[in-house]
């Protein structure tokens, strides 16, 4: 347990320098063995997520200062 403890030091998961070299061992182990991916539904790299500047502004949405304005409840047709 100490180890464990050690080695994730209040983390999801242990420092690159750890996991690297296992990565590469294991890599070169499938290559030498010829082993492939075995899974029925090949997983995808998740996207990486959208710049700041890529996503939309809030005035874009209608929230922002230029909005228009919602009737006051007392014109509003929902009862």
């Amino acid at each position: 347990m100490p180890h464990y403890e050690r080695l994730y030091a209040g983390r999801a998961y242990p420092p690159n320098a750890v996991v690297e070299p296992i990565r590469r061992e294991v890599a070169d182990l499938r290559h030498r063995f010829v082993i492939g991916d075995r899974r029925q539904v090949r997983l995808l790299p998740v996207p990486e997520p959208p710049r700041a500047d890529e996503q939309l502004a809030f005035d874009t949405l209608g929230f922002g200062d230029d909005a228009v304005a919602a009737p006051p409840a007392s014109e509003s047709r929902i009862a």
